[in-house]
């Protein structure tokens, strides 16, 4: 299934999929961060840690993102689906939020290509991209 993400395949293996996590952060490039990103050292990153866990709770994949801050946004939809007579509000949401990575030329869904990012671990199974 060459294409298919990490997400594609777990439940093809019987995995049913729960919660995903994202942490976005602010870090510093290193060496290996500013030559795989055409950044100069110490430039600024944002920085995602994503857990995605089991419908048990049990962690399946775990993954790092580095994106230039120069070249990258982040825009997280928030969906206002009504309960009862109360509206889901940030601190309320599941999974029908969206996160989606910007470069200046275009859209990425799912923050895997923006920015060129380096992971330690992606979608596609790979170290680093």
């Amino acid at each position: 299934m060459e294409g298919a993400t990490f997400y594609d395949l777990l439940p093809l293996r019987g995995i049913d999929l729960g919660r995903v996590v994202q942490t976005i952060g602010a870090g510093l490039a290193t060496d290996d961060d500013a030559r795989l990103l055409g950044v100069d050292q110490g430039a600024p990153l944002l920085v995602c840690a994503r857990v995605t866990r089991d419908a048990a709770g049990a962690p399946v994949l775990v993954s790092e993102h580095r994106y230039p801050a120069s070249r990258t946004q982040f825009e997280i939809e928030f969906s206002s689906v009504a309960l009862g007579d109360h509206q889901r509000t940030p601190d309320r949401l599941d999974a029908a939020s969206t996160v989606e990575a910007r470069s200046p030329d275009k859209p990425v869904r799912g923050a895997r290509r923006a920015g060129h990012p380096v992971s330690s671990a992606n979608e596609n199974g790979a170290g680093s991209e």
